[in-house]
């Protein structure tokens, strides 16, 4: 008996390496059905799994794998042009299905480090680029060259995958007519306000350290495999349970038919949707409340889930794969504060966490260059950087920035969302619009200039938001063991034309 793995290599750059939405889906829903739709067809192999890029199947012998294998990558080529691209590792069946399972993992992860970079052949004298993804074009079509790879993610058919998506839902509330968006620009924005969209990945965390320590505890290898194939589809389950959970609450205050939330990417605990600006935040919270609430089995251990986010909010014409790139940046912030901060204060579960950024013009670097740059106040001393005791993972903390913050798991409250949309809530209630806009611009400013604004402002009655572990009427704390240097407040005003209840009529982002 021969066990095999297979991985999806570059997942990411093969969706988002095009500047349209049609193809990024395209993309999206070939990588979800791949596995699927050849193992499918193929009795000779027996699925053990197939969840989040990477399958485990098994075979009779190593002829059948080498057969399965050689047509499982024409298969690519037919449907990615090469664009995309797998690693195999194959096992003998021996000893425990962990043993087995962390055999495959880490040849499969030699052979991936040895795996070499393809490079397709480019233009030469006589060829067209295509103009969405830089490959030669080999067709035509509305007067634009398209390579290979792009007519082939334009031959998947987003309305099949949105009817599908809608499945998930119950059946009175599918009968309603709402639809997801076909473009962008129809997430509901109002074009003469600020035309936003926001930009959502989330990401598991932990979850292979969680499914290894779940099946520990069991010696049959069919037992583990059937266990693992449950708790695989399980996750799946609970994942895109939470994403229904979001679509059902927007349909229930829908006055259109067409939602302001749109699927990419629906696959186990890799989950990434575009939403209209100010829902964005919000939405990424209630998800990760959601898959905080859930809870799957395995050989009779109860695994939480937990969850981190992205989130990026961009203007609506801002190109798509870079928005993306950015709100997967802010996710793998995100989930190493919530890393550092589990391991400091030795908390079991590293709950869930949240990372965004709004992007006001066109030009954009890394997330970490953008935040030294931006998000740091002249003539202060440096905020303290958090990491672990053994200083192997690190967090860089920012004078103007509390982000990213705990939605939801154990902890202090000065790393509350819920603590952070209450100072915004004062903010919008007790504040004038013009002195919100005079203490944004005066913290990046001079600290003396910000002291005599301070001033000003205190002597006609308005107050600054309490803060858990703040010193009363400071803008930042000062004798915090692990936050002092950095305030919360600039975070608490970014979002007031965020998320809904805090918006500003007029807007703060308007000048």
């Amino acid at each position: 008996m021969i066990v095999a793995m297979y991985d999806i290599t570059g997942i990411q750059e093969y969706v988002f390496s095009s500047t349209k939405l049609r193809e990024n889906l395209g993309a999206s829903i070939i990588v979800q059905r791949i596995f699927t739709d050849f193992f499918s067809e193929h009795t000779e192999a027996r699925v053990v799994y197939i969840g989040g890029g990477n399958a485990m199947v098994e075979y009779d012998d190593r002829d059948r794998y080498r057969e399965a294998t050689c047509g499982l990558s024409r298969e690519f080529v037919r449907r990615t042009g090469g664009a995309l691209r797998f690693a195999a590792h194959a096992e003998e069946r021996r000893g425990s299905f962990q043993d087995v399972r962390k055999r495959l993992v880490d040849g499969l992860n030699a052979r991936k480090n040895r795996l070499s970079g393809s490079v397709p052949l480019m233009g030469i004298a006589i060829t067209r680029e295509c103009p969405y993804d830089g490959w030669p074009a080999v067709t035509m079509e509305g007067g634009a060259g398209l390579s290979y790879p792009a007519w082939c993610k334009r031959q998947e058919d987003p309305d099949v995958y949105f009817r599908e998506t809608r499945r998930l839902l119950d059946d009175d509330l599918a009968a309603s007519g709402c639809e997801f968006p076909s473009e962008l620009d129809k997430l509901g924005q109002v074009r003469e306000e600020q035309n936003y969209i926001a930009v959502v990945h989330i990401d598991g965390n932990n979850m292979g350290r969680a499914i290894n320590e779940a099946l520990s505890g069991i010696s049959q290898y069919e037992e583990a495999a059937r266990a693992m194939k449950r708790l695989s589809s399980d996750i799946d389950a609970a994942y895109t349970g939470a994403f229904t959970s979001l679509v059902r609450e927007l349909e229930r205050g829908q006055s259109g038919r067409t939602l302001p939330i749109r699927p990419i990417i629906l696959s186990g605990d890799d989950v990434t949707f575009v939403s209209r600006g100010d829902l964005g935040l919000k939405l990424a919270a209630d998800f990760l409340c959601d898959v905080s609430d859930r809870t799957v089995e395995a050989a009779g251990k109860a695994l939480r889930l937990s969850a981190c986010a992205g989130v990026a909010i961009v203007k609506s014409h801002f190109p798509f794969s870079r928005a993306y790139g950015l709100a997967e940046e802010l996710c793998q912030s995100a989930k190493r504060k919530a890393k550092v901060h589990a391991e400091r204060s030795g908390a079991p579960d590293v709950g869930s966490w949240l990372d965004f950024h709004i992007v006001q013009g066109g030009i954009l670097s890394d997330i970490g260059r953008i935040r030294s740059q931006h998000y740091q106040v002249r003539g202060m001393p440096g905020a303290r950087d958090m990491s672990t005791a053994d200083g192997t993972l690190k967090y860089r903390q920012y004078h103007l920035l509390g982000r990213p913050w705990r939605v939801c798991g154990p902890g202090p409250a000065e790393y509350d969302w819920n603590e952070l949309l209450r100072s915004a809530d004062i903010f919008r209630d007790s504040w004038p619009a013009n002195r919100i806009k005079q203490l944004r611009n005066s913290l990046i400013g001079i600290p003396s200039e910000r002291d005599l604004l301070m001033e000003e402002i205190r002597s006609r009655g308005y107050a600054l938001p309490d803060f858990p572990g703040k010193e009363h009427d400071n803008l930042f704390f000062e004798n915090h063991p692990e936050l002092a240097g950095t305030t919360p407040y600039f975070d608490a005003i970014e979002i007031l034309d965020f998320h809904p209840g805090t918006s500003m009529k007029g807007g703060l982002h308007a000048d």
